[in-house]
């Protein structure tokens, strides 16, 4: 089978098309993606998945974001769609299998380029040349996190968590005092904050998108901060990092891996002293004293960071950056409410009835 057209670019617009030479032309459904390089691309008519591509489609052209399509040769319809995130390379590991675990900024999931891919040597090439220039690549990958296509990132705009992990320590202190509430109002604030979550049939533009736990962690803890302080309680937050591991209903494959995470934390009144409990429904559907998160997380070696509200990014060194005015969260909790929407386009909404974790 010839292998199949990629095209990695933003879209210039949609059209319906009445008719055309092609039986692939001749459906009234029949929709054109024009790139703004030039190219065309086919959407299938009688695909089940195609309204919910051509909204997707939509929101990226609005938003100029990039686009991974796969087309078939002949036809030129889309077999296969992925969102590119344009990033910085932090680290290249080689693992025994001799894949590589990548590591990109902003980003907590963990990223694998695999030995197996038939592009391997190319793209391992342009991922340590981005890493020795500290310069921003294109990157493509499957539901599992695996890499299938990186290139220079030229002339894409750069995701916006990338740009806001460039400062150095914050002004604000690290570890301002936390308020100390009550567990009521502690399930409140978290029924509050889980209120939040997108539908993944119907996502919003405001929503929290929990229900895609892959990566944005850093952006869903900073806006859940920002709604418990517009009732007047005021969070810290609770950083991990390591080799994590998560069983989740959320995922197909109903685990995922991170390289650290982040979730703000409340001081409870816990009989005649405080507990420290985590707001994190991307895990839970309660809130959870910081051991119980810490363990559901699958490292005996993670090491933690506590650090106040103010704190949108904070790498494993110790370096932050704030985001005051929410404009990064905002970007960011849009870039991944997109993957949440092209996951439920191409493999249903989660939960998944396939997993049988609790979390």
């Amino acid at each position: 089978m010839p292998d199949p057209i990629v095209i990695v670019d933003t879209v210039a617009q949609i059209r319906q098309q009445a008719g055309g030479r092609s039986a692939a032309q001749t459906s009234p459904a029949h929709h054109e993606v024009q790139f703004d390089g030039g190219s065309t691309a086919l959407l299938n008519p009688v695909d089940a998945k195609t309204p919910a591509l051509i909204d997707l489609l939509q929101d990226l052209r609005t938003g100029g974001h990039p686009v991974y399509v796969e087309l078939d040769p002949s036809s030129r319809v889309v077999n296969r769609v992925l969102l590119p995130i344009v990033v910085n390379v932090t680290g290249i590991a080689a693992l025994p299998s001799g894949d590589l675990d990548v590591s990109l900024m902003i980003s907590h999931a963990r990223h694998f380029l695999r030995r197996s891919h038939p592009k391997f040597g190319q793209f391992a090439a342009v991922l340590n040349q981005a890493l020795a220039g500290r310069s921003s690549v294109a990157v493509a990958e499957d539901d599992d996190h695996n890499i299938v296509d990186v290139r220079p990132s030229s002339p894409f705009v750069p995701s916006a968590s990338r740009s806001l992990a460039k400062g150095g320590l914050a002004d604000s202190k690290l570890t301002a005092p936390a308020t100390t509430i009550s567990l009521q109002q502690a399930t409140e604030l978290f029924a509050l904050v889980s209120g939040q979550s997108c539908n993944p049939l119907a996502i919003t533009t405001t929503c929290i998108p929990f229900l895609y736990p892959d990566d944005g962690c850093w952006a869903r803890a900073h806006e859940m901060s920002r709604l418990m302080i517009a009732r007047g309680v005021r969070p810290n937050k609770r950083w991990i990092y390591g080799r994590l591991h998560v069983q989740t209903r959320n995922k197909p494959n109903c685990a995922q891996d991170w390289g650290w995470h982040v979730a703000p934390t409340l001081q409870v009144q816990m009989g005649g002293g405080t507990q420290t409990m985590v707001i994190d429904p991307s895990m839970f559907t309660i809130p959870v004293p910081d051991p119980v998160w810490r363990g559901a997380q699958n490292d005996a070696t993670a090491v933690f960071a506590t650090t106040d509200a103010s704190i949108f990014y904070r790498s494993l060194n110790g370096e932050v950056s704030t985001d005051p005015t929410y404009a990064g969260t905002t970007q960011v909790l849009a870039q991944f409410r997109a993957q949440l929407k092209l996951r439920t386009a191409t493999v249903g909404p989660p939960p998944y009835a396939n997993c049988t974790a609790l979390v």
